[in-house]
């Protein structure tokens, strides 16, 4: 049994679900906490979007890309274009009267394939 599951843990994509979907739990549930206590979505991307890398960077590179140098600026610099990102997508998703709540939601889980393929490709490569 523990054969089994070293096996499927050797695969990198259950690793980055599995360790991808820790860190965007920690992600979403910052940022719901943010609004409701109010702080609005656009402070609250701007803590989740400080705060997430430091901690996404490390579970990547120990847990994921195990093999691999990671570059630290480089995962702030693509944290910055995902916040950007995330704050044009939020904004249209609020225009056409979807919540706070609802909008974060599917901007963060929408951002998390981009974010795969740029740690893959530039960040661990």
């Amino acid at each position: 049994m523990f054969q089994l599951l070293k096996i499927v843990y050797d695969i990198k994509i259950i690793r980055f679900i599995f360790i991808g979907g820790l860190n965007t739990v920690y992600g979403i549930t910052l940022y719901f906490s943010l609004i409701f206590f109010g702080a609005g979505y656009t402070m609250s991307l701007i803590l989740l979007h400080t705060t997430a890398p430091l901690i996404n960077y490390f579970t990547y590179k120990h847990f994921l890309y195990r093999d691999k140098k990671g570059n630290i600026y480089l995962y702030y610099l693509m944290s910055l274009s995902l916040f950007f990102i995330n704050y044009i997508l939020i904004n249209l998703l609020l225009s056409i009267n979807f919540n706070e709540y609802f909008s974060g939601l599917i901007s963060i889980l929408s951002t998390s394939f981009i974010t795969f393929y740029i740690q893959k490709k530039v960040i661990y490569k």
